[in-house]
This record gives C-alpha cells, structure tokens and sequence, in this order.
C-alpha cells in the first residue's frame, strides 16, 4: 500500500445517546435503528398522520455534515423532511426536504453547525401506494415506515479532527497494522 495523500478528517460518525418515535410497535422500537443491525428495525404501523416520526439526540452539540437512514421497502418514506434542533430546548428547523426517497440507504448532505437532535418526519400523503424500487405499488399509508438503521455524521463542535492517510488501494477489514521490510 501506498500514500496518496495526507489530510485533517472532516467528518466521523457520531454517537446518537437516544431516539424517540412519533409511533412505534412494542416489538419494533425506535431504539432498533441505532443497534448497528440491518437486521432490526423500526416500525410506525398504525401511526397517525403526525406520528411517522424518528428523533435522535445527540449528548452535545456537534456540527452536522450528513445523515444515512436505511429503509425497507415498501415501506419505506418516498417523502420526507429533516429537521434539526440547536439547542435542547429550541424549535425544530427544516433543514432538507427530500422527494424521491426509496428503500435501502438514502444520504442526505446537510452542513449545519451546532445540531442538539436531529428529526426524520415522513409525509404521510406519499405513504399511500408505496412500492418497490420506485414503482408505485399497494402499500397503504396507515402500514407506517420499516427504517433499519439511522447514522449521522460530523464532528462535535470544538473537536480536532484526526489526521487521515489516504491509501491506493484499502486495507482488508482484518488488517491489522504492522510493518513488513521488503527487499
């Protein structure tokens, strides 16, 4: 392996400390999306039209660059805004609206500064007909979102990020470091 590049990180994931859900089935709870497993998941069956929500706090301030929500389709969100708070007792603030969402993971750049909690709140109107891969399909709104994971990243405020090395080509996932002279 070699050295391409030399640089400060800009982002890292960060630490959600707790969720809470508009809706949320006993057996499906809103804490299943920050359990690092695709395997669980979420659910807002039966929610009502304000309750397909997901909020996720963070234990301080931290400045955002982009969150990352798996969904499952077909319930998954086609619409869905993402709101911050910037501080633990202020109003929620829109921060990006998206319009195409699907299942799998979607990414959204966001780039705010001093974010205390973070919020996915679906649109209940685009649940209706939700299909797979896009397509419109028979899902009715009132079977709620299925989202398997939730990550956001950035990096607390005030935090130095650590230097990163940039490699031509990755290490394996069990890489474990060392030095090997070749001659």
């Amino acid at each position: 392996h070699r050295i391409v590049d030399i640089r400060p990180a800009t982002e890292e994931l960060v630490p959600i400390v707790a969720v809470q859900a508009g809706a949320q089935e006993s057996h499906l709870p809103a804490t299943n999306t920050i359990d690092e497993n695709l395997g669980s998941l979420w659910s807002s069956y039966l929610g009502k039209s304000d309750e397909h929500w997901l909020q996720m706090d963070l234990d301080s301030a931290t400045n955002i660059t982009r969150v990352r929500f798996y969904f499952t389709e077909p319930r998954h969100a086609p619409e869905y805004r993402v709101e911050v708070k910037t501080s633990p007792e202020g109003s929620w603030w829109t921060v990006a609206n998206v319009t195409d969402g699907k299942g799998g993971w979607q990414e959204i750049e966001l780039n705010v500064d001093h974010v205390h909690s973070v919020r996915m709140f679906a649109t209940y109107s685009s649940l209706w007909n939700r299909g797979y891969k896009g397509e419109a399909g028979s899902e009715p709104a009132w079977s709620g979102l299925w989202m398997n994971e939730a990550e956001i990243y950035g990096r607390k405020v005030g935090e130095v990020m650590p230097t990163v090395l940039v490699l031509d080509t990755p290490l394996l996932s069990n890489h474990r470091g060392g030095f090997t002279e070749v001659e």
